[in-house]
Formats: C-alpha cells, sequence, structure tokens
C-alpha cells in the first residue's frame, strides 16, 4: 500500500471461504465452474484486489469494488475461462492432415493445460473427437481392406495418452465422440484437430457422460 498526492494505491487480495449462487433460477453464470477456476492447489480462493482511492475522502468503501471485482471474474469465466487460468493456450490441438501425431507446438500447448490442471484441482478436462471414419483405400491392384481408421479417435487418444503421461489422473478426464461418420456436427466443425474444454469436476470425480478409461479405448493404429 502506498499514498502519493493524496491518492492510496493498494496491490491487494482477498480470500473467499466461498462462492454461490444467489437465490432464484435466474443466476446468469455456472458458479460451480467459477469456482473450480478460482480455487488453487492450495483448496483457497484468493483473489487479486487492486484499487487507487482519495485519501481525503472519508466516504470510500471498498465493498462495491469487491462486488465489482467478484462480478468481473464470474464473466470472465462464462466467456474466457481458459483465459483465467491458461493464458496462452488454445483450446483445441491442431494435426497434420492424415496424421495422429502431436508435433511440438501441440505439446506446448498441452502443457500450459496441464499447467492449469495442476493448479486448479477442481477443473477437469474434455477431450471432443471431431474426425470421422476414414475410409482405408489400398494400393492399385491390392485387395480392397475391409478395415477403417477413426482418425479423431486415434487424435482424441493421442493427446489423452500424453496429458497422463504428465501425471494428470485420468479421472478428470472426459473422453467425448463427436458423432460417427459424415453427419451435419462433424461436417460445421474444423477438420484435423480435437477441441478442449475445461470443466468442473465434482467431489473429485468427473460428473456428466459415463467415462471411458485409456484401458477401455480401442488401441491407436498401427500399435
Amino acid at each position: 500500500m502506498s499514498l502519493h498526492r493524496g491518492q492510496l494505491v493498494a496491490d491487494s487480495t482477498m480470500e473467499l471461504e466461498s462462492i454461490r449462487p444467489k437465490a432464484g433460477p435466474d443466476c446468469r453464470f455456472d458458479i460451480n465452474f467459477a469456482r473450480a477456476l478460482l480455487t488453487g492447489a492450495d483448496g483457497r480462493i484468493v483473489i487479486p484486489l487492486p484499487f487507487s482511492a482519495n485519501s481525503e475522502r472519508n466516504d470510500f468503501s471498498i465493498y462495491p469494488l469487491i462486488g465489482k471485482r467478484i462480478r468481473s471474474l464470474l464473466l470472465r469465466s462464462s466467456v474466457v475461462p481458459l483465459a483465467m487460468v491458461a493464458d496462452g493456450a488454445d483450446g483445441f490441438i491442431r494435426f497434420a492432415p492424415m496424421d495422429d501425431t502431436i508435433d511440438d507446438s501441440g505439446q506446448e500447448n498441452l502443457l500450459r493445460l496441464i499447467k492449469a490442471l495442476n493448479d486448479h484441482p477442481l477443473l477437469g478436462l474434455e477431450i471432443l473427437s471431431s474426425g470421422p471414419f476414414i475410409e482405408i483405400t489400398p494400393p492399385a491392384g491390392q485387395k480392397a481392406v475391409p478395415d477403417r481408421l477413426d482418425l479423431g479417435k486415434s487424435r482424441a487418444i493421442r493427446v489423452m495418452q500424453f496429458i497422463v503421461s504428465q501425471g494428470i489422473n485420468e479421472s478428470r478426464l472426459r473422453f467425448q465422440e463427436n458423432g460417427q461418420g459424415f453427419d451435419e456436427e462433424i461436417l460445421d466443425r474444423p477438420v484435423d484437430r480435437v477441441d478442449l474444454n475445461l470443466f468442473a469436476i465434482k467431489d473429485g470425480t468427473v460428473d456428466g457422460k459415463s467415462d471411458q478409461g485409456l484401458s477401455e479405448l480401442p488401441p491407436i493404429s498401427g500399435e
């Protein structure tokens, strides 16, 4: 805290015991998700609260600043959640066409997300497979191959395996296949990438759709 030309300036922080939704069904924010984004590795919710005020005014109150700060964080949690915990990270991993290898750029992005998961233990990561089944075309003159390669699933498994290899428990990961074949939903989504979404876990377990562990997923092609 400092005083300069009558202006009081402070880089303070505030610790909250919890965040609860207001009464009624009209709360605009996912409070559980916001709580997961704000809870640190030590289980505490500590919010930066910098402020400045005229030291000559005797009617200054910090309470309106607290309310404004909390509303701002709730808004960010619904609009740019990734930026709150992993600044500079992308919510997807790009792949080369017809390849399931995570390149150096993709690994760096995943490491940023992994750090966010380590720093915020109430967060989980949803991995969305967006690739359709792709027919394997045999070389000319050879017998047709009946098998098909689900490239999107293979890429998603690669992402899951990398994250688990860095120490994240697979119970915090949620794998979701985005349809089978060339349906409208897949055609509307970008190709050659796997999407990654943060979500709040409940009581240390993934809440929502039943999940597949790595051991239950089909092996990656070629392994």
